[in-house]
């Protein structure tokens, strides 16, 4: 709620959160996950199978 990714309103001492606004915020950070494990498998796999070793490219 503090970095604004979580809107919220304020009553009192007690913030409120709407239910559909966790929801999306969930499925936002799942798939953000997601895309974070393919690309690591996809690095992974370059390292592993395409990776000249000792070699570096560019100058």
């Amino acid at each position: 709620m503090d970095t604004g990714k979580l809107p919220f309103r304020q009553v009192g001492t007690h913030r409120r959160i709407r239910v559909a606004d966790v929801a999306k915020l969930r499925e936002f950070e799942d798939r953000r996950r997601d895309l974070s494990a393919a690309l690591s498998a996809d690095t992974e796999d370059l390292e592993t199978n395409y990776a000249t070793s000792g070699q570096h490219s560019g100058s």
